[in-house]
């Protein structure tokens, strides 16, 4: 962050040099000390806002120094009248420090005239132009999107006097972040394993979602997870005395960023997945989801990339807050199909570098679907009678081959055809003149091989 670090040193020396001006009775004035932080994500922008905080408290032109962090979910509300008190409170909350909006791109909508973020954007310019010595305003967010940002509110762009650009991270300031997070965390690197860190991070550095220092933090994590399931391994073993040390406890090997490597070029990315299905209003979701896990299924369908006007990227911008806000509090699991989610990744980049871990679950082998049916059987308390095993095993075999397959879904659905099938079978059996009529419970619980519908009969009762 050399560029950074340089800027911050000459936004310091004007200061201190105005001090001295100041206090030799010559002609001085506050520059504008609100910012405008543009880079990719992880390239630490909230850092660096709270460092000016503390160096401008020091420096006596910032009466705190504390940082508010806002999104638009802070700033803007859902309906007429909600938006201003929610902005002011905010601007409140940050009197005296930095107020940092992150992602400020979205407080506008170019798409809508009747958006409430417009309200917003004027507090906050009125705010700035009157209250510049006791509130330091920082815009954050993408290049490309802030420079739209500025173009549709030029106001906002001549009110700020400094813009700082955070380039990525260089592969070696990467692997020095990671060592920290290591020492941090009380893990330290076996031998090889800072030339692991090294290549592991020149590679992810170069597959899609890449996030710098979250990018870090998630591999690092990885590595943990590797490094914990290795030790479990070995002390499992015959041969082993089952005796842990804590050295064992605290060190990564090379292996363990090599599985972490593997894993992320399986997933093209790090994320988490995550549990509850979200319906409106997302804020409702994510309180009943506090302390455990929020699954939003097929979350893709959050975001319309045809329509500015969605509604759904209110959610994102929530789950993004939240996900960064409170992930020691909550758990989000993002599920779908993989191209899909891809892609969403891809619309929402900030989304991606948040997640730890890609599970990707494939589909499952003829014999693990049979053990699925006999579960399920089970559970209904029916048995499959002789000769019936090989056939369902037939039928799932041809029905895996065939459109619409899902799965555990399509076993349930085979299992309730051929439980319709058993039940016409019985029904036919007993109404026969030759019948007595009688009906075993036997009777009642088997399933047979002839209860099973020819696969074209039952194709489209499947799905």
């Amino acid at each position: 962050l050399k560029p950074v670090k340089q800027r911050v040193r000459e936004i310091a020396s004007l200061l201190v040099v105005d001090k001295m001006r100041l206090k030799l009775g010559l002609e001085t004035s506050v520059p504008s000390l609100h910012m405008g932080f543009t880079g990719a994500p992880g390239t630490g922008k909230t850092t660096v806002a709270l460092r000016m905080g503390q160096i401008l408290q020091r420096m006596g032109y910032c009466r705190t120094g504390h940082v508010v962090v806002a999104t638009r979910d802070d700033l803007v509300g859902q309906y007429v009248g909600h938006t201003a008190p929610k902005t002011k409170e905010m601007v409140k909350k940050a009197m005296g420090g930095i107020l940092l909006v992150d992602e400020a791109y979205y407080l506008y909508n170019a798409a809508n005239d009747r958006d409430y973020g417009q309200e917003s954007i004027e507090i906050l310019l009125n705010v700035m132009e009157n209250n510049k010595e006791d509130l330091i305003v920082v815009l954050a967010g993408y290049q490309d999107k802030m420079d739209r940002f500025y173009s549709f509110i030029p106001g906002m762009a001549s009110r700020i006097g400094n813009h700082i650009k955070f380039p990525d991270y260089e592969v070696d300031e990467l692997a020095e972040i990671g060592k920290v997070m290591c020492r941090e965390l009380e893990y330290k690197l076996g031998p090889g394993s800072d030339e692991a860190l090294h290549k592991y991070l020149a590679i992810r550095k170069d597959m899609p979602f890449f996030a710098n220092a979250r990018t870090v933090r998630n591999s690092i994590d990885l590595a943990r997870m590797s490094s914990a399931v290795r030790v479990f391994n070995e002390k499992m073993s015959p041969s082993s005395d089952g005796m842990v040390s804590e050295d064992d406890l605290m060190t990564l090997m090379p292996a363990d960023f090599v599985s972490a490597m593997e894993e992320n070029r399986v997933v093209h990315a790090s994320g988490l997945p995550t549990p509850h299905t979200l319906f409106t209003p997302p804020k409702e979701m994510v309180k009943k989801a506090m302390g455990g896990i929020l699954l939003v299924d097929e979350a893709y369908y959050l975001y319309n990339a045809a329509n500015d006007r969605d509604y759904g990227q209110e959610s994102v911008e929530i789950l993004l807050n939240v996900m960064e806000n409170n992930k020691e509090d909550i758990i989000v699991v993002l599920a779908g199909y993989k191209d899909r989610m891809d892609a969403f990744y891809g619309f929402i980049p900030g989304m991606a570098s948040r997640i730890g871990n890609h599970i990707e679950f494939p589909d499952y082998e003829d014999d693990e679907l049979v053990e699925i049916g006999k579960v399920m059987c089970r559970e209904v308390e029916y048995n499959l009678g002789p000769g019936t095993e090989p056939t369902l095993k037939e039928y799932l075999s041809k029905r895996k081959r065939m459109p619409f397959f899902a799965n555990a879904r399509t076993v349930r659905n085979a299992i309730d055809l051929a439980r319709m099938g058993s039940a016409i079978r019985v029904f036919n059996e007993k109404m026969s003149p030759a019948s007595d009529g009688m009906v075993s419970a036997d009777e009642l619980m088997t399933i047979m091989p002839e209860d099973f519908p020819a696969l074209e009969d039952g194709l489209t009762g499947v799905e």
